[in-house]
C-alpha cells in the first residue's frame, strides 16, 4: 500500500483500482484496462478527420492537431495513457514536458514503450542480421518507424528530468519497484 496511499485500501477509489490492476500483472495477465467511474474521459488523435470518427464512435472528446501547445488548460487531467507513442515522436521532451503540464498535482502519466535492450529487440538484431525477412520481425521493434529508443534507464531518467516520479516499470514482463 506505500505506493498508492492509504486509498488503496478502500474498494472504488482509483488508488484501489490501480493496486488491483498491478496485482494481475505481477500475476502474469497480459493486458489490463482500468476504467474509473466518473471521469470525463478523453482522447487525443493527430489526424483531424480520424479524430470526428473516433469521438462519433466511442463517444467520447477526441482532441487533435499537434500534440505539444493543444488547448487542454494546465491542470486538466487526473491521467494521461501513451500506449507506444513516444517512441515515435521527433522530440520526446516536448511530450513530456506538455504531459506534466497537464496533469493535476499527483496525476499520473502510464506510459509503455519498447525496450531498446530487451531479449526481444535483440533477436530482432540477430535475425536482421541472418537475413531473415522484415515481415517476421516483431512490430513493435521495427526500426522503420521508430525515432527514439529507450532503456529503462533513459525512460527513467526522462520522466525525472520533467517531474516525473516514477512508481512502478514494466520490464520485460517482469515488474520493478522504482519509487
Amino acid at each position: 500500500f506505500k505506493l498508492y496511499g492509504d486509498d488503496a485500501r478502500a474498494g472504488g477509489t482509483f488508488a484501489n483500482t490501480c493496486l488491483m490492476a498491478r496485482r494481475l500483472v505481477e500475476r502474469g495477465v497480459r493486458f489490463v484496462q482500468v476504467y474509473q467511474r466518473g471521469w470525463d474521459v478523453q482522447g487525443y488523435e493527430v489526424d483531424g478527420a480520424l479524430a470526428r470518427k473516433l469521438q462519433d464512435r466511442i463517444g467520447v472528446r477526441v482532441l487533435s492537431g499537434a500534440f505539444v501547445g493543444i488547448e487542454t488548460g494546465s491542470d486538466s487531467f487526473d491521467a494521461v495513457t501513451m500506449h507506444h507513442v513516444l517512441e515515435h515522436v521527433k522530440n520526446p521532451a516536448d511530450y513530456l514536458r506538455a504531459i506534466h503540464d497537464m496533469l493535476r498535482d499527483g496525476g499520473v502519466l502510464f506510459l509503455a514503450v519498447p525496450n531498446i535492450h530487451s531479449l526481444s529487440s535483440r533477436m530482432k538484431l540477430l535475425m536482421e542480421k541472418a537475413g531473415m525477412r522484415r515481415r517476421n520481425v516483431g512490430k513493435y521493434y521495427d526500426t522503420g518507424h521508430h525515432v527514439v529508443y529507450f532503456t529503462p534507464a533513459t525512460l527513467r531518467r526522462a520522466l525525472v528530468r520533467f517531474g516525473f516520479q516514477p512508481l512502478l516499470q514494466v520490464i520485460e514482463h517482469l515488474l520493478a519497484n522504482v519509487g
